[in-house]
């Protein structure tokens, strides 16, 4: 029993004295971060998602060794592509260092505005309950005083019994339908109020069980200037 004791103790005295040594030919700590020749992407489209499928770093340590590191998105702050520009950045961080890589953003129209419309829907058991909402408002540093879009009903869906409610406090709304084309105008009631973020701008009923719902020539004012908003859509069924 002595013998076999003494031998584990023995076993567990290696490993210990491995893992050890191990830490003590390790590289060190991060000197510096270099990019990969051709590993990220340069150019975006207005809202296109981060892509990092190629994206690697070269990270240099004390010891002088280098290391190919694959770029993930916890590594990476910063990025954004919903505002069109020539000079956007985000940066990568690995082992306490971090370094900048600079992007474009294009899109047609040329997006300014980090302000976007969503859709939502609820399936119902007579009808679906739908809201288009507001996201990107805290972006606007002058706030968002007016908001215009066109509604559009796919084949197949129609609005329900009861119509469109346009929900916002503080804020008037008009309402005009050209068939399956509606035009929904919101405005600030006193000039002052802004929108917030995340705000229901209108609340319908929809029929039909398949259809593509589509907020399109959509804009939004700050009280300065105006901004061209991109569509969305949502496919029902």
């Amino acid at each position: 029993m002595r013998i076999k004791f003494v031998a584990v103790a023995a076993l567990v005295l290696i490993v210990i004295l491995t893992a050890v040594a191990g830490c003590t030919r390790g590289k060190g700590e991060v000197v510096s971060l270099a990019f990969v020749e051709g590993a990220f992407k340069e150019i975006y489209a207005s809202d296109e998602s981060l892509d990092l499928s190629n994206a690697y770093i070269l990270v240099t340590y004390a010891d002088g060794s280098v290391e190919r590191v694959k770029v993930t998105a916890d590594m990476v702050s910063g990025f954004s592509s919903a505002v069109a520009t020539s000079s956007g950045k985000m940066t990568i961080s690995y082992g306490g260092k971090s370094i900048d890589w600079i992007y474009r953003v294009t899109g047609s129209g040329g997006i300014q505005t980090t302000f976007r419309l969503k859709i939502g829907y609820t399936p119902g058991e007579s009808f679906g309950s739908v809201t288009v909402s507001a996201e990107g408002v805290s972006g606007s540093s002058n706030g968002i005083y007016a908001v215009a879009f066109d509604l559009v009903l796919g084949s197949g869906i129609a609005i329900a019994e009861g119509g469109i409610t346009c929900g916002v406090s503080g804020f008037k709304s008009a309402v005009n339908a050209d068939g399956s084309n509606i035009r929904i105008v919101l405005w600030s009631a006193d000039g002052v109020t802004s929108l917030n973020e995340g705000a229901t701008l209108v609340l319908f009923g929809i029929s039909g069980s398949k259809g593509t719902l589509t907020v399109q020539n959509a804009s939004v004012s700050d009280g300065v200037s105006d901004y061209t908003v991109p569509a969305t859509s949502y496919t029902i069924g």
